[in-house]
């Protein structure tokens, strides 16, 4: 019966024993969890930062386009009108030129009847006619100019 004591306290006392190691190791693995969950805790804490940060410069960079947006817009509806004034421009001196190539036919015009003028002064009848489609084409050219 001793010897059956010996063996139960031998069994109890290496029961203990590994629930003493056992416990050990639980005890380094709470300290790991609890060193790894302050790292994480520390991990979150600097990607919430980061993220806040992004998020602040998102937040400016659209403000930004927002601005480039406008500022495009405002450069475009420059430009439109300036096309718009230079082809008013360009039509007004066109019309200008127009007028500037009529008077021209009919200055030249005037000249070739003077030269015939000079030409035909021995014939004094063909003058007369020369005459009379002078003043006739400047009644006309001076017409035109009014009207």
């Amino acid at each position: 019966m001793e010897s059956w004591y010996r063996l139960k306290v031998q069994e109890i006392q290496t029961q203990s024993a590994r629930q003493s190691i056992e416990h050990g190791y639980a005890k380094e693995e709470v300290k790991r969890l609890r060193t790894q969950l302050a790292d994480l805790r520390g991990k979150l804490t600097d990607l919430e930062g980061r993220n806040s940060l992004l998020e602040k410069q998102i937040q400016e960079l659209n403000y930004q386009l927002e601005d480039d947006q406008r500022s495009y817009e405002a450069a475009l509806n420059d430009r439109d009108a300036q096309i718009r004034k230079m082809r008013e421009e360009c039509q007004a001196l066109m019309v200008e030129l127009q007028m500037l190539l009529d008077t021209k036919q009919t200055l030249d015009a005037e000249i070739a009847i003077y030269r015939k003028m000079l030409e035909g002064e021995e014939n004094r009848a063909g003058l007369r006619q020369l005459v009379e489609q002078v003043v006739r084409t400047h009644e006309l050219t001076h017409r035109e100019d009014n009207g």
